[in-house]
């Protein structure tokens, strides 16, 4: 990706977009094919990551509403960022529905794919109440306003998530009527990375939260940010040790306080209130166009999906508690010791490639079977087995009530499909029609 990875490359292009303007000759880019002259008129940029699909009029609606004059940013010099309008909008980001279909694991978080965006409103509490969304990295900015507002304003080789920072400086917008597409992850240990990934990125921005930031250079400055741009930065930080603190709480009540049920119900009635206020909510927003039928069919298929999602989630704490911590603890490391590896960071494609078990940190041997359940964890690849544990009599206490975290393959498997039986007695991932398909190719190929 070379220097700054994502964000480096947007400032190149930006620069050069205003090239003409700046009076400058040269770029940053080594091949540039083409005439780029015609470039100095470009407006606006809309950045995408590679697994996001762009539906047919998005780009135009995109555009249309980032040039109304009531969106127009508007940059106050003194404060050092964009005080009134817009300069990034960000759509809303929906599941596509083939990825949705990839594993059990999608299926789980994925959510409600598709293209429905009356009878399924969506609201966002900063855009609603405060006129001011989040960035994540898929939208439109305007060049000119985006790099009026950036420039200068962040340190080289620091910053691993640029996006919300970026949407702080020059005030982003959510569009929750236009929507792009993007693939969940297959796998639970390629989510991981992903969130590991993002842990990092957001305690590297804890200097942000101080009365002055670090800049360009080794200057310090006075932080130009809104007390609520800095909430968003310290919410994103509390959400990272939420596993954390309800493992504690689970373990103090287990060990020091008492009665320890009580302390289990609380653990797991912190997990389940949002999702029942979430299908409360469900159940009494029934829009006009769809049958009471349906309706109530489908709240029971989201509360019912939503309650697997809180059964994993406890099933994982001491997982998810361990890779935050491994994510606080090097970002801690590197920044204050190190300096080095700040911007480590790997496309998603390519950890989606990876084996099952190595894209995500793993945690000692004593911390990855969940709750005290044991699992059959074989080296040759197949996908391991809940077995029973043993009790103090020499009895099975019965069969682990949980995953193991260190092999989260028992819930990244894709749906199964009828395999094809080899002469030699193996079996054939591809199925018949897929094979006849690639041998016509291959003929048509060699004629």
């Amino acid at each position: 990706m070379g220097h700054e990875r994502k964000r480096g490359k947007l400032a190149d292009l930006n620069a050069l977009l205003r090239r003409h303007e700046r009076g400058a000759s040269e770029h940053g880019f080594a091949l540039v094919v083409g005439g780029i002259s015609v470039l100095s008129g470009v407006k606006y940029v809309i950045t995408l990551d590679t697994d996001t699909q762009l539906p047919r009029d998005t780009a135009r609606q995109l555009v249309s509403a980032l040039a109304h004059p009531l969106n127009r940013a508007r940059y106050d010099i003194a404060k050092r960022r964009v005080c009134e309008g817009y300069a990034i909008l960000q759509p809303r980001v929906s599941v596509s529905l083939p990825g949705t279909n990839r594993s059990r694991y999608a299926r789980l978080y994925g959510g409600e794919p598709g293209i429905d965006p009356y009878t399924r409103a969506v609201s966002d509490v900063y855009q609603d109440v405060f006129g001011e969304g989040s960035f994540i990295g898929k939208g439109i900015y305007d060049v000119d306003a985006f790099e009026q507002a950036l420039d200068g304003c962040f340190p080289e080789n620091r910053i691993l998530s640029h996006d919300l920072l970026e949407g702080c400086y020059a005030r982003a917008g959510l569009l929750s009527d236009v929507q792009v597409y993007e693939d969940y992850p297959a796998r639970y240990g390629v989510d991981v990375s992903r969130r590991h990934r993002w842990i990092r990125g957001d305690w590297q921005l804890a200097g942000w939260l101080l009365r002055r930031v670090p800049g360009e250079g080794a200057r310090r400055r006075t932080n130009p940010l809104t007390m609520l741009s800095r909430w968003k930065l310290a919410d994103n930080m509390r959400r990272s040790l939420v596993p954390a603190a309800l493992t504690l709480l689970l373990l103090s009540g287990w060990a020091l306080l008492s009665p320890p049920g009580l302390w289990t119900m609380a653990v797991i009635g912190i997990l389940l209130v949002p999702s029942v206020c979430a299908a409360v909510l469900d159940l009494f927003r029934k829009p006009d166009e769809v049958l009471v039928r349906q309706h109530l069919a489908a709240v029971a298929r989201s509360a019912a999906r939503r309650f697997m999602q809180v059964g994993f989630e406890l099933a994982c704490l001491p997982y998810e508690a361990f890779f935050s911590l491994d994510a606080i603890a090097r970002t801690a490391w590197r920044m204050t010791v190190t300096q080095r590896r700040l911007l480590e960071w790997k496309p998603s494609g390519e950890v989606d490639r990876e084996p099952a078990g190595t894209a995500a940190p793993s945690p000692p041997p004593s911390a990855r079977c969940g709750w005290g359940g044991a699992c059959d964890c074989r080296p040759d690849g197949d996908p391991p087995r809940a077995v029973e544990t043993g009790s103090a009599g020499g009895g099975s206490t019965g069969p682990a009530a949980v995953v193991c975290v260190a092999c989260p393959r028992v819930v990244d498997q894709p749906p199964a499909r009828s395999p094809q039986a080899e002469p030699d007695g193996r079996t054939n991932p591809l199925p018949a029609r897929a094979v006849a398909s690639h041998l016509g190719v291959l003929r048509q190929l060699r004629r």
